[in-house]
């Protein structure tokens, strides 16, 4: 007689949360960088520079969990790039497998319901970051969205 054992994974509350399109609105570090000394002592011309930059990001980060896929957006050399990875969560981080390349990120989830997420990167070391990253899911990013995660998928396969 075979015996068939049917492992289960736990799949969490915070996992459950989570699952769907995540837009970024706020990142304190920009925050902070805008309202320094330093940033108003710039030229015109790099404060806009600045500016402009941080609003690309705010614009067109996003992340998309499916069940342990997350389809993302990272900036690289003045560009956004669309990235795939795998991704779980262990107690309250968060870890995110680029498979574009041999990286794995990972954050503190601060807090997160079913209207935002608030996070910090956990750095190399350790250490987690100061600086929240606040995000909102709503219709609007989830259609946006939805289109680009269907192009890399057609495009992976």
């Amino acid at each position: 007689m075979k015996a068939i054992f049917l492992v289960l994974v736990p799949f969490s509350l915070i996992q459950s949360e989570l699952l769907g399109k995540w837009q970024l609105v706020s990142f304190e570090a920009f925050s902070n960088i805008i309202s320094s000394p330093r940033h108003f002592e710039a030229s015109d011309e790099e404060r806009i520079r600045v500016e402009n930059t941080f609003q690309m990001v705010l614009d067109n980060t996003y992340y998309h969990f499916d069940m342990d896929t997350v389809f993302f957006s990272d900036y690289k050399e003045n560009q956004m790039i669309e990235k795939m990875g795998r991704w779980h969560v262990t107690s309250d981080t968060l870890y995110i497998n680029d498979l574009s390349k041999i990286k794995t990120y990972k954050f503190f989830i601060k807090e997160v319901n079913s209207d935002s997420l608030v996070m910090n990167l956990i750095h190399g070391n350790g250490d987690v970051g100061k600086n929240d990253m606040v995000f909102v899911r709503n219709k609007k990013t989830e259609d946006r969205n939805g289109l680009v995660v269907e192009m890399q998928k057609n495009k992976l396969q």
